[in-house]
Protein backbone atom coordinates (compact mmCIF):
# COMPACT_ATOMS: atom_id res chain seq x y z
CA UNK A 1 0.00 0.00 0.00
CA UNK A 2 1.25 3.50 -0.90
CA UNK A 3 0.11 6.50 1.21
CA UNK A 4 0.14 10.05 -0.22
CA UNK A 5 -1.09 13.01 1.88
CA UNK A 6 -4.89 13.31 1.69
CA UNK A 7 -5.03 10.38 -0.71
CA UNK A 8 -4.87 6.67 -0.33
CA UNK A 9 -4.04 4.22 -3.11
CA UNK A 10 -3.78 0.49 -2.99
CA UNK A 11 -1.46 -1.00 -5.57
CA UNK A 12 -1.78 -4.69 -6.30
CA UNK A 13 1.49 -6.45 -7.12
CA UNK A 14 1.85 -7.64 -10.70
CA UNK A 15 1.93 -11.43 -10.67
CA UNK A 16 4.93 -13.12 -12.25
CA UNK A 17 3.79 -15.14 -15.27
CA UNK A 18 4.10 -18.87 -14.76
CA UNK A 19 6.14 -20.45 -17.58
CA UNK A 20 4.11 -22.82 -19.70
CA UNK A 21 5.84 -26.23 -19.42
CA UNK A 22 4.17 -27.28 -22.68
CA UNK A 23 5.40 -24.29 -24.68
CA UNK A 24 7.43 -25.12 -27.78
CA UNK A 25 11.11 -24.16 -27.52
CA UNK A 26 13.44 -23.47 -30.44
CA UNK A 27 17.22 -23.86 -30.15
CA UNK A 28 19.69 -22.84 -32.84
CA UNK A 29 22.84 -24.99 -33.08
CA UNK A 30 25.87 -23.39 -34.76
CA UNK A 31 29.21 -25.02 -35.56
CA UNK A 32 32.30 -23.13 -36.78
CA UNK A 33 35.99 -23.84 -37.27
CA UNK A 34 37.48 -21.43 -34.76
CA UNK A 35 40.99 -20.05 -34.45
CA UNK A 36 43.51 -21.50 -36.89
CA UNK A 37 40.97 -22.61 -39.50
CA UNK A 38 40.11 -20.99 -42.82
CA UNK A 39 36.91 -18.96 -42.44
CA UNK A 40 37.28 -19.38 -38.68
CA UNK A 41 33.93 -17.82 -37.74
CA UNK A 42 31.80 -18.86 -40.70
CA UNK A 43 29.22 -21.34 -39.44
CA UNK A 44 29.83 -24.71 -41.06
CA UNK A 45 26.72 -26.21 -39.45
CA UNK A 46 23.35 -24.51 -38.90
CA UNK A 47 20.55 -26.57 -37.38
CA UNK A 48 17.32 -25.28 -35.86
CA UNK A 49 15.71 -27.64 -33.35
CA UNK A 50 12.08 -27.15 -32.36
CA UNK A 51 11.17 -29.03 -29.18
CA UNK A 52 7.51 -29.74 -28.45
CA UNK A 53 7.05 -31.05 -24.87
CA UNK A 54 3.32 -31.48 -25.41
CA UNK A 55 3.78 -33.70 -28.46
CA UNK A 56 7.03 -35.17 -27.08
CA UNK A 57 8.93 -34.68 -30.31
CA UNK A 58 11.83 -32.71 -31.75
CA UNK A 59 11.80 -31.33 -35.30
CA UNK A 60 15.15 -30.48 -36.91
CA UNK A 61 15.67 -28.00 -39.73
CA UNK A 62 19.08 -27.95 -41.44
CA UNK A 63 19.87 -24.71 -43.23
CA UNK A 64 22.41 -24.80 -46.08
CA UNK A 65 25.40 -22.61 -45.32
CA UNK A 66 25.33 -21.20 -48.88
CA UNK A 67 21.79 -19.82 -48.54
CA UNK A 68 21.85 -16.18 -49.71
CA UNK A 69 20.39 -13.72 -47.17
CA UNK A 70 20.37 -10.07 -46.11
CA UNK A 71 22.43 -9.41 -42.95
CA UNK A 72 22.00 -6.14 -40.98
CA UNK A 73 25.56 -4.83 -40.68
CA UNK A 74 24.39 -1.50 -39.20
CA UNK A 75 21.25 0.24 -37.98
CA UNK A 76 20.43 1.35 -41.53
CA UNK A 77 22.64 -0.89 -43.65
CA UNK A 78 22.46 -4.49 -44.83
CA UNK A 79 24.83 -6.81 -46.64
CA UNK A 80 23.81 -9.62 -48.99
CA UNK A 81 25.85 -12.71 -48.24
CA UNK A 82 25.74 -16.41 -47.45
CA UNK A 83 23.91 -17.18 -44.23
CA UNK A 84 27.05 -18.61 -42.63
CA UNK A 85 28.50 -15.06 -42.60
CA UNK A 86 25.93 -13.83 -40.04
CA UNK A 87 27.79 -15.22 -37.02
CA UNK A 88 31.01 -13.49 -38.08
CA UNK A 89 29.23 -10.14 -38.51
CA UNK A 90 27.77 -10.50 -35.02
CA UNK A 91 31.05 -11.20 -33.22
CA UNK A 92 33.20 -8.58 -35.00
CA UNK A 93 32.26 -5.29 -33.34
CA UNK A 94 35.35 -3.49 -34.69
CA UNK A 95 34.59 -4.18 -38.34
CA UNK A 96 30.85 -3.65 -37.85
CA UNK A 97 30.57 -0.96 -35.12
CA UNK A 98 27.09 0.32 -36.03
CA UNK A 99 25.06 -2.84 -35.45
CA UNK A 100 21.99 -2.96 -33.22
CA UNK A 101 23.07 -3.34 -29.58
CA UNK A 102 21.58 -6.83 -29.32
CA UNK A 103 23.93 -7.99 -32.09
CA UNK A 104 27.11 -6.96 -30.26
CA UNK A 105 29.29 -8.37 -27.50
CA UNK A 106 30.06 -11.97 -26.62
CA UNK A 107 26.61 -13.17 -27.69
CA UNK A 108 26.51 -11.00 -30.80
CA UNK A 109 27.26 -13.82 -33.23
CA UNK A 110 24.52 -16.05 -31.91
CA UNK A 111 22.00 -13.22 -31.64
CA UNK A 112 22.72 -12.07 -35.19
CA UNK A 113 22.33 -15.63 -36.45
CA UNK A 114 19.05 -15.98 -34.54
CA UNK A 115 17.72 -12.81 -36.16
CA UNK A 116 18.74 -13.73 -39.71
CA UNK A 117 17.39 -17.27 -39.39
CA UNK A 118 14.09 -15.98 -38.01
CA UNK A 119 13.75 -13.88 -41.17
CA UNK A 120 14.31 -16.97 -43.32
CA UNK A 121 12.23 -19.53 -41.44
CA UNK A 122 9.62 -17.44 -39.64
CA UNK A 123 10.72 -19.13 -36.40
CA UNK A 124 12.49 -17.01 -33.79
CA UNK A 125 14.94 -19.22 -31.87
CA UNK A 126 14.68 -18.92 -28.09
CA UNK A 127 18.28 -19.92 -27.51
CA UNK A 128 21.47 -20.62 -29.42
CA UNK A 129 24.36 -22.98 -28.85
CA UNK A 130 27.59 -22.22 -30.74
CA UNK A 131 30.74 -24.33 -30.63
CA UNK A 132 34.01 -24.45 -32.56
CA UNK A 133 35.72 -27.64 -33.73
CA UNK A 134 37.94 -27.95 -30.64
CA UNK A 135 34.99 -27.39 -28.31
CA UNK A 136 32.91 -29.94 -30.22
CA UNK A 137 35.59 -32.62 -29.87
CA UNK A 138 36.00 -31.91 -26.16
CA UNK A 139 32.25 -31.94 -25.47
CA UNK A 140 31.72 -35.26 -27.26
CA UNK A 141 34.67 -36.87 -25.47
CA UNK A 142 33.35 -35.66 -22.11
CA UNK A 143 30.08 -37.41 -22.91
CA UNK A 144 32.05 -40.61 -23.49
CA UNK A 145 31.51 -40.49 -27.26
CA UNK A 146 28.25 -40.85 -29.15
CA UNK A 147 26.42 -43.71 -30.85
CA UNK A 148 25.40 -42.63 -34.35
CA UNK A 149 23.16 -44.53 -36.74
CA UNK A 150 25.12 -44.17 -39.99
CA UNK A 151 22.66 -44.29 -42.90
CA UNK A 152 25.02 -45.66 -45.55
CA UNK A 153 28.58 -46.89 -46.00
CA UNK A 154 30.77 -44.26 -47.64
CA UNK A 155 34.35 -43.20 -48.31
CA UNK A 156 35.78 -39.70 -48.60
CA UNK A 157 39.15 -39.59 -50.32
CA UNK A 158 39.61 -35.85 -49.76
CA UNK A 159 39.01 -34.90 -46.14
CA UNK A 160 41.26 -31.84 -45.58
CA UNK A 161 44.12 -32.06 -43.11
CA UNK A 162 45.16 -28.98 -41.11
CA UNK A 163 48.18 -28.26 -43.31
CA UNK A 164 46.68 -25.49 -45.44
CA UNK A 165 48.17 -24.87 -48.87
CA UNK A 166 51.81 -24.61 -47.79
CA UNK A 167 52.60 -28.31 -48.25
CA UNK A 168 53.42 -28.78 -51.94
CA UNK A 169 53.48 -32.59 -51.67
CA UNK A 170 56.87 -32.83 -53.36
CA UNK A 171 55.84 -30.89 -56.47
CA UNK A 172 58.25 -28.26 -57.81
CA UNK A 173 57.37 -24.79 -59.10
CA UNK A 174 57.43 -25.90 -62.75
CA UNK A 175 54.99 -28.75 -62.10
CA UNK A 176 52.66 -26.49 -60.14
CA UNK A 177 52.66 -23.83 -62.87
CA UNK A 178 51.77 -26.45 -65.47
CA UNK A 179 48.89 -27.75 -63.34
CA UNK A 180 47.55 -24.25 -62.65
CA UNK A 181 47.46 -23.56 -66.39
CA UNK A 182 44.82 -26.24 -66.97
CA UNK A 183 43.09 -26.86 -63.63
CA UNK A 184 41.49 -24.88 -60.81
CA UNK A 185 39.34 -25.28 -57.71
CA UNK A 186 38.85 -28.73 -56.20
CA UNK A 187 40.30 -30.51 -59.25
CA UNK A 188 43.59 -28.69 -58.75
CA UNK A 189 43.62 -28.92 -54.96
CA UNK A 190 42.95 -32.66 -54.93
CA UNK A 191 46.14 -33.36 -56.88
CA UNK A 192 48.00 -32.37 -53.70
CA UNK A 193 47.11 -35.64 -52.01
CA UNK A 194 49.30 -35.06 -48.94
CA UNK A 195 46.82 -32.39 -47.83
CA UNK A 196 44.02 -34.92 -47.46
CA UNK A 197 43.04 -37.90 -45.35
CA UNK A 198 40.91 -40.82 -46.52
CA UNK A 199 37.81 -41.48 -44.43
CA UNK A 200 35.67 -44.60 -44.27
CA UNK A 201 32.39 -45.09 -42.39
CA UNK A 202 30.29 -48.26 -42.26
CA UNK A 203 26.51 -48.33 -42.28
CA UNK A 204 24.82 -49.07 -38.96
CA UNK A 205 25.20 -48.01 -35.34
CA UNK A 206 28.73 -46.71 -34.81
CA UNK A 207 30.33 -45.43 -31.60
CA UNK A 208 32.49 -42.36 -32.31
CA UNK A 209 34.78 -40.19 -30.24
CA UNK A 210 34.90 -36.42 -30.73
CA UNK A 211 37.53 -36.32 -33.47
CA UNK A 212 35.89 -39.09 -35.51
CA UNK A 213 32.46 -37.51 -35.12
CA UNK A 214 33.77 -34.14 -36.32
CA UNK A 215 35.10 -35.81 -39.48
CA UNK A 216 31.75 -37.56 -39.96
CA UNK A 217 29.86 -34.27 -39.77
CA UNK A 218 32.27 -32.28 -41.97
CA UNK A 219 32.91 -34.79 -44.76
CA UNK A 220 31.54 -33.62 -48.13
CA UNK A 221 33.71 -35.11 -50.89
CA UNK A 222 32.37 -38.66 -50.93
CA UNK A 223 31.36 -39.98 -54.35
CA UNK A 224 28.25 -41.60 -52.80
CA UNK A 225 27.44 -39.37 -49.80
CA UNK A 226 29.05 -36.04 -50.63
CA UNK A 227 27.82 -32.48 -50.94
CA UNK A 228 26.23 -30.10 -48.46
CA UNK A 229 22.83 -31.83 -48.47
CA UNK A 230 24.20 -35.20 -47.35
CA UNK A 231 26.45 -33.47 -44.84
CA UNK A 232 23.42 -31.69 -43.38
CA UNK A 233 21.65 -35.03 -43.03
CA UNK A 234 24.63 -36.43 -41.14
CA UNK A 235 24.65 -33.42 -38.85
CA UNK A 236 21.00 -34.10 -38.06
CA UNK A 237 21.98 -37.65 -37.08
CA UNK A 238 24.54 -36.21 -34.68
CA UNK A 239 21.97 -33.92 -33.02
CA UNK A 240 19.72 -36.96 -32.61
CA UNK A 241 22.63 -38.88 -31.06
CA UNK A 242 23.29 -36.02 -28.61
CA UNK A 243 19.62 -36.05 -27.59
CA UNK A 244 19.69 -39.81 -27.04
CA UNK A 245 22.89 -39.54 -24.98
CA UNK A 246 21.47 -36.82 -22.72
CA UNK A 247 18.31 -38.85 -22.17
CA UNK A 248 20.36 -41.96 -21.34
CA UNK A 249 22.45 -40.03 -18.79
CA UNK A 250 19.28 -38.66 -17.14
CA UNK A 251 20.95 -35.24 -16.89
CA UNK A 252 17.68 -33.42 -16.36
CA UNK A 253 16.06 -36.03 -14.14
CA UNK A 254 12.59 -37.44 -14.62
Amino acid sequence: MVVIPNKKFEISPVPTPTPDPNRDISILFLGYGGFGHDGAYLTDSIILARISPKLQKIDLISLPRDLWVSIPTGLNTTHSSKINYAYYVGIDDKKFPNKAIEHTGLAGGGEMSKYVISQVTGIKPDYFFAVDFAGFIKAVDQLGGLDVQVAKTFDDEFYPLDVGTTDLCGKNDEEITALEATLSGDKLDQLFTCRYEKLHFDKGLQHMDGETLLKFTRSRHSATDGGDFNRSERQRLVVEAVKNKIVSLNIFGK
